[in-house]
């Protein structure tokens, strides 16, 4: 958090931050103390927290980020910033002469881009065709079946592969 918030809860966690879903860890920051304590007590209540294992191992991947910023030659944040700037920027480049793929308003730079389709019955089947899993809309909330969510999260190679996956799904649109 670079500057001062106003928010009355926010919820982070490891996952979202560093890709480190296996950690199940997260925190949150609360304005109202009340609050802060009763879902302290809830969590402790419920399930104990996380586990050792997960609290050692979310610790040294923080520590880990903390220290990289340090150094600010090899800052996690600015380097996964740029990561996802030129995915963003490759991503754009494949659906930029598709006139049935398009992104759509979703923030350059975060992990997962939001694909609209038109002219197409079935979005997700035809990236499916093409073995390019995606996300339906209707499994992040949103109503409209012409929105399918791809993630952004992934190692270079596989990223690399789902681009020219998709780049050949478009080239079959300008083919017929």
């Amino acid at each position: 958090i670079t500057s001062k918030r106003t928010e009355d809860i926010m919820v982070f966690s490891m996952s979202k931050l560093a890709g480190f879903s296996s950690s199940r860890v997260g925190w949150a920051l609360i304005k109202d103390a009340q609050l802060a304590a009763a879902l302290d007590h809830y969590i402790f209540m419920n399930g104990q927290g996380a586990g050792v294992e997960a609290q050692y191992r979310a610790v040294k991947v923080l520590g880990a980020i903390a220290e990289s910023e340090k150094t600010k030659t090899k800052s996690f944040f600015s380097d996964t910033r740029r990561i996802f700037e030129m995915r963003w920027a490759q991503l754009r480049t494949v659906l930029e002469h598709s006139t049935r793929y398009s992104l759509s308003d979703t923030t350059p730079g975060v992990p997962f881009a939001w694909v609209r389709c038109t002219g197409t019955p079935d979005c997700t089947a035809d990236f499916a065709r093409v073995k390019v899993r995606v996300g339906p809309g209707s499994e992040y909330g949103d109503t409209d079946a012409a929105h399918v969510r791809l993630t952004l999260y992934q190692d270079e190679a596989s990223f690399q592969l789902m681009l020219r996956r998709i780049g050949r799904l478009v080239q079959e649109e300008l083919v017929v």
